[in-house]
């Protein structure tokens, strides 16, 4: 997930904590993005991606409902890009699962990094 994202297309950034997406001029922005399919290409990473290497844009998608209920989310086509955001918060389930996840392999006898 990233905290600052562009969309390319339109040639504005989203803010995804805010109910207009930072464009109070442009209601209904969220349901006008989400009731069609974003294209590979339209919405980039503009955080951590963006600074550590800005001449290779990671590309998002957009994730939540379309009536803006809920947690929105800007998510990385390349899962692996996530690594470029040290900061992002694991949950305290997310956490056990992946220890769950790593002594079960290792009693099955795989190596494990966590």
């Amino acid at each position: 997930m990233a905290e600052a994202v562009r969309h390319v297309r339109l040639g504005i950034d989203l803010n995804l904590s805010r109910a207009d997406l930072g464009h109070p001029d442009r209601p209904g922005l969220w349901q006008e993005l989400r009731s069609r399919r974003v294209r590979a290409g339209e919405l980039r990473c503009m955080g951590a991606c963006h600074r550590n290497n800005p001449d290779c844009p990671e590309w998002m998608y957009l994730k939540g409902s379309p009536d803006g209920r809920g947690p929105r989310q800007a998510v990385h086509l390349n899962q692996s890009a996530a690594k470029n955001h040290p900061t992002a918060v694991e949950s305290d389930k997310h956490k056990a699962l992946n220890e769950r996840v790593a002594s079960i392999s290792q009693r099955a006898g795989f190596s494990v990094e966590v």
